[in-house]
């Protein structure tokens, strides 16, 4: 008799431990990890979409730092409201950020191709948001957040939403 209530009280926890399971394998959180060629590339791509950013006029320059810690700040705010902070709904809102900002980049294209604001600005978003993905390194990504948000706060230092992303990432 007490072996027929027994299976009651192991099939849910059965159950139990497979949802804990699936909740940790579908984690979208970053890793260590060697030999990160994606990472990598990234990291020299923004350095080098940076140096052109410079050279642009001051105006420009801040125009385009504002307008990305405004999107990348609409992405945290949707982001750190998650109970699971890098569970599958996590996925789905970096996966959508990422998709508009890709064509916002494509739809930016121009001859002037490193002289264009708009284009700059959607690449810079663009790379902080490819930053938090699991297919680049923890160490990576936060290189590229880093070294963003330092050029960042030469131009912008009074913005209290980038202060506030230099804070969570230090």
């Amino acid at each position: 008799m007490n072996e027929d209530y027994l299976i009651f009280l192991i099939i849910p926890l059965v159950l139990l431990a497979w949802k804990f399971y699936f909740s940790i394998s579908t984690s979208e959180q970053q890793k260590h990890f060697d030999n990160d060629k994606y990472g990598d590339y990234f990291l020299k791509d923004i350095k080098r979409i940076i140096n052109h950013l410079e050279n642009l006029p001051i105006t420009n320059q801040k125009n385009i730092y504002e307008n990305v810690i405004y999107r990348y700040g609409k992405f945290c705010k949707d982001t750190w409201k998650l109970e699971t902070s890098r569970g599958s709904e996590f996925k789905k809102i970096r996966n959508q950020y990422l998709k508009e900002a890709g064509i916002d980049r494509r739809l930016n294209i121009t001859e002037e191709e490193y002289n264009n604001p708009k284009w700059l600005a959607a690449s810079i978003y663009e790379t902080l948001l490819f930053s938090k993905t699991k297919e680049m390194s923890y160490d990576n990504g936060r290189k590229i957040r880093k070294f963003i948000f330092m050029k960042m706060n030469k131009l912008v230092p009074d913005s209290k939403n980038l202060k506030l992303f230099i804070k969570v990432e230090s």
